[in-house]
């Protein structure tokens, strides 16, 4: 495991957010396709959610105790309730929060991540299983922008078509 460069992609995230949420006008910070999903503003919420309740906690709580029950989240529900209306708020809490959770994992060995608790759900965690899917989160909601800024492109086309950029 590669600690530190899990880290490092960690830190970068927040960066990345801004420019991306910047090709989005207020209008379309709040759109959801017809097809389902969270517009920009929720995926916001979500990733601030889950900053504060989810990865880092719970990487902190199974370290310090692996037999120690998570406390019980719902990030669908953190989302649905919460009111991320405010981008550049919600950008600025994720990014001191994020900074916060970075500092802390700085201090952390790689021998560390080989902790392990038996989750209910999932089996067998690590901490190690913990980083790479903290990290491989980040990119999960990068793609769903990302997706928001195609079906946007798409809709903002009509009538015409915007197939020839290819398929999704």
């Amino acid at each position: 495991m590669d600690l530190s460069r899990l880290i490092d992609r960690l830190e970068a995230f927040p960066a990345m957010l801004g420019p991306l949420l910047n090709l989005f006008d207020e209008a379309d910070l709040h759109w959801s396709p017809d097809h389902g999903g969270w517009c920009a503003t929720q995926i916001m919420g979500h990733l601030l959610c889950e900053e504060r309740q989810d990865f880092g906690p719970r990487l902190a709580r199974l370290l310090e105790n692996p037999r120690q029950a998570w406390d019980p989240i719902d990030p669908d529900a953190a989302v649905e309730q919460g009111n991320w209306a405010d981008v550049p708020a919600t950008l600025e809490s994720f990014s001191q929060a994020r900074a916060s959770s970075v500092k802390w994992l700085r201090t952390l060995d790689v021998e560390a991540m080989g902790t392990i608790k038996t989750h209910p759900r999932f089996g067998s965690m690590s901490g190690g299983d913990l980083m790479a899917a903290w990290t491989a989160h980040d990119a999960l909601h990068l793609r769903q922008l990302a997706r928001r800024l195609h079906e946007l492109a798409v809709r903002d086309g009509l009538p015409f078509d915007a197939s020839y950029a290819g398929d999704w």
